[in-house]
């Protein structure tokens, strides 16, 4: 093919991927005690790196249902 088109590609270092885990982990613990109402928002921020970081998925769709059940087991379902 003389011409092509590319889709565009982002790349995340695992070791930066790892930090904003940590990042967001000490925030989610940090707004927790003090009973911030943010602590949902940065639950739901480690939840998504968490499952980019160590889920196995294709499609948009695969990747809710990752995210849909580490939601059930937090909650003990």
């Amino acid at each position: 093919m003389f011409i092509g088109d590319y889709r565009p590609t982002k790349r995340v270092g695992i070791e930066e991927l790892d930090g904003c885990i940590k990042l967001l982990s000490d925030k989610l613990d940090e707004t927790a005690k003090s009973g911030e109402m943010s602590t949902a928002l940065y639950m739901g921020a480690l939840i998504t790196m968490e499952t980019i970081r160590n889920g196995r998925f294709e499609y948009p769709g695969d990747f809710m249902a990752v995210f849909d059940n580490r939601i059930a087991e937090l909650r003990g379902e």
